[in-house]
């Protein structure tokens, strides 16, 4: 009897088609695999270029404040004014070498008159480069002021690379710890008194200061007393060096550098969406 021959696999059959399916399928996870890795590589490198930027603007300010200061330094250093830079404080600190004061009176000795007229000279160089100014009322305003003479010589170039901006320069007084008997009710008004005296002989003798502002087109310029609550020997407090004027570089927060950055309106945006705040 003769044995019946298997019957050959049908090409177009169950089984068939069964494993087509499984290599489309197959070939459909890889190529939806592919797409989303590169969509997330992409995402990857667009974030970390947007954070690199934060980064740098987040830095930014203090970069800025030490070329401030530097540059500040500098300039005076040129006009034979010696003065002290704290760095990591933001002061520019005018020590007896540029500037002292009388027992209980607010106005500088005469013979550091014309060092303020430096001072002032080397702010409307450097500052207008790091805040907004507008023009002065009264430009010739120190024609009549025989302390104040401006070397035309003194010049500035804006770093134009730089980041940030001031948002206030204060003008801070101090004084000894003796007590004050006459003129002023403590050493705290003493203080005060201080630092808007210098303030406004500065802004005499060059009124451009007065027309310069922060960001928010408020004025640049303030003052602040202290009293003997700060002394630079904090051992010998009734010591005159302490009567002085520190000058203050606060900087825009770093905050207004981040929230004008691409990742942080994406993801303002995001979280709008989603109903939540930032």
């Amino acid at each position: 009897m003769r044995r019946a021959q298997p019957r050959p696999e049908d090409p177009t059959g169950p089984q068939h088609n069964f494993w087509i399916s499984v290599n489309d399928l197959m070939s459909s996870i890889i190529f939806m695999f592919l797409v989303i890795l590169g969509v997330f590589s992409f995402q990857m490198k667009y974030e970390q270029t947007s954070f690199d930027e934060v980064k740098q603007k987040l830095r930014s300010p203090t970069l800025t404040r030490h070329h401030i200061l530097k540059d500040l330094e500098g300039l005076l250093k040129e006009q034979g004014l010696s003065v002290e830079v704290l760095e990591s404080e933001g002061i520019l600190r005018l020590s007896e070498n540029a500037l002292s004061f009388p027992a209980a009176k607010a106005l500088p000795n005469e013979e550091n008159l014309a060092s303020l007229a430096k001072i002032a000279q080397a702010l409307t160089q450097v500052l207008p480069c790091y805040a907004k100014h507008g023009k002065a009322e009264n430009l010739d305003a120190s024609d009549a002021i025989a302390w104040c003479h401006k070397d035309p010589s003194m010049h500035y170039d804006c770093k134009k690379d730089l980041g940030g901006s001031i948002e206030t320069v204060m003008i801070e007084g101090h004084t000894d710890s003796t007590t004050v008997r006459t003129g002023y009710k403590d050493n705290l008004a003493l203080s005060a008194a201080r630092a808007t005296t210098v303030l406004r002989l500065m802004k005499s003798c060059d009124p451009n200061l007065d027309a310069l502002t922060n960001s928010k087109n408020l004025p640049l310029f303030a003052a602040s007393g202290y009293s003997f609550l700060r002394p630079l020997n904090p051992d010998n407090t009734t010591d005159p060096k302490n009567r002085r004027i520190d000058i203050r570089f606060v900087m825009d927060s770093p905050l207004d550098a981040f929230e004008g950055s691409e990742m942080f309106s994406f993801q303002k945006q995001n979280k709008a969406k989603s109903g939540n705040s930032f």
